[in-house]
């Protein structure tokens, strides 16, 4: 009869719109679920070969910083190679923000690979102190790419001067260390680079005196 026909076009009319929503959030699960997949895959693993290669590098742009640090403070007038390798030092602390963004973080003896996660540990943490020391550094070779300008301004030698604040960075020192000896399994290697954070130190020494 005519009510039964009513009914189950209703019903079938119920499913659809079910099935419909259905296929709507089985859309979205797999967008969302390829979001989390590619943003993953620009993470560095804390323990992985990607960020231990960055570690070195760091280490070796810290002893670049104490021993050119205290000379570029009693320079007039920095040598072209020297304004040209501070520009490249300067653009790995700017992206050594951006990797300190995508690198993940231990919390509860578990690794956290999710970029707001990340973001949430690193900002209270080192953002500040690695924005305070970057930015001073920047506002100086900008002064200093214009010859006129950094003759005509005495900001600048307050800015260089500022440039003490890259020392803070030997902040990092310490678990950068404690980071590259923990993942290296070579005693050759070890010994290299415990000899190597020994030089650091004593030129961080010779320098301060």
């Amino acid at each position: 009869n005519q009510y039964d026909l009513d009914s189950a076009m209703y019903e079938m009319q119920r499913r659809q719109r079910a099935e419909q929503r259905l296929g709507i959030f089985r859309d979205r699960m797999a967008k969302s679920k390829e979001l989390r997949k590619r943003s993953r895959s620009l993470v560095m693993h804390p323990a992985g070969s990607r960020r231990l290669a960055w570690d070195v590098i760091s280490v070796f742009m810290l002893v670049y910083d104490c021993i050119m640090t205290p000379l570029l403070l009693v320079m007039d007038k920095e040598p072209v190679a020297v304004m040209i390798i501070g520009w490249i030092v300067n653009g790995f602390w700017t992206l050594d923000i951006l990797a300190s963004f995508t690198t993940g973080v231990y919390r509860a003896n578990q690794v956290i690979m999710e970029l707001p996660q990340i973001a949430k540990h690193y900002l209270p943490r080192w953002f500040v102190l690695d924005v305070a020391v970057i930015l001073p550094d920047w506002i100086t070779l900008l002064l200093e790419a214009d010859a006129s300008l950094a003759e005509s301004l005495s900001t600048l030698k307050i800015f260089k001067m500022s440039r003490i604040l890259r020392l803070m960075r030997l902040i990092k020192l310490k678990r950068l260390a404690a980071d590259i000896f923990g993942r290296i399994d070579s005693d050759s290697m070890l010994r290299s680079l415990r000899l190597l954070k020994l030089v650091t130190a004593v030129l961080v020494v010779m320098h301060t005196l």
